[in-house]
């Protein structure tokens, strides 16, 4: 799909399409985007990640179903590199 579509999400709300519910030991539940206290967030990782556009669905909806090589998006590892040690990982590569 390119172009807009009224009602389309914005690129920036696509993550939502790989939302899935996290539940911690003490029972209780969230979703993955809203985790905190985890190191990186979901709002972290925008700069990294590139989703596919999600499609639309003739009856009002929008889905993402994962390509043929089983991807809904890609991430600039170099960037994510960048972050990991900015923020204490010390990461080597080389």
């Amino acid at each position: 799909m390119t172009g807009p579509t009224p009602g389309r999400p914005n690129p920036g709300d696509w993550a939502s399409f790989e939302d899935r519910k996290v539940r911690y030991m003490d029972g209780s539940e969230t979703t993955q985007i809203n985790m905190t206290d985890t190191g990186m967030t979901t709002a972290d990782t925008y700069p990294f990640i590139t989703y596919d556009s999600p499609e639309y669905d003739p009856g009002g909806g929008y889905y993402r179903l994962p390509g043929e090589e089983y991807r809904t998006g890609t991430v600039n590892m170099s960037a994510y590199l960048n972050w990991l040690n900015d923020n204490g990982y010390n990461i080597n590569l080389n």
